[in-house]
């Protein structure tokens, strides 16, 4: 039996918002965050990307529906 590897709409559309998400908010922080810091001031930095990665479900995707995530399965993890 072949393996279907097409996405249906709902995870072609979720794999499109992480990829949006990515070049709004991801494009060039590996160059301004790797440079070894002090973690405090790392996590600091990185905060405001975090945010916006759980504001817009990216993040709550892989967290169980009882602590207020998605729930989602391991696949959705590796699609986005």
């Amino acid at each position: 039996m072949p393996v279907d590897f097409m996405l249906t709409p709902e995870q072609q559309a979720s794999q499109d918002a992480v990829q949006q998400f990515a070049g709004q908010y991801l494009v060039g922080t590996y160059e301004k965050h790797s440079r070894p810091p002090m973690a405090k001031s790392h996590f600091q930095s990185i905060k405001p990307i975090h945010e916006k990665a759980v504001q817009s479900g990216i993040i709550g995707g892989q967290i169980l529906t009882p602590l207020d995530g998605k729930g989602g399965s391991l696949l959705y993890a590796g699609i986005i």
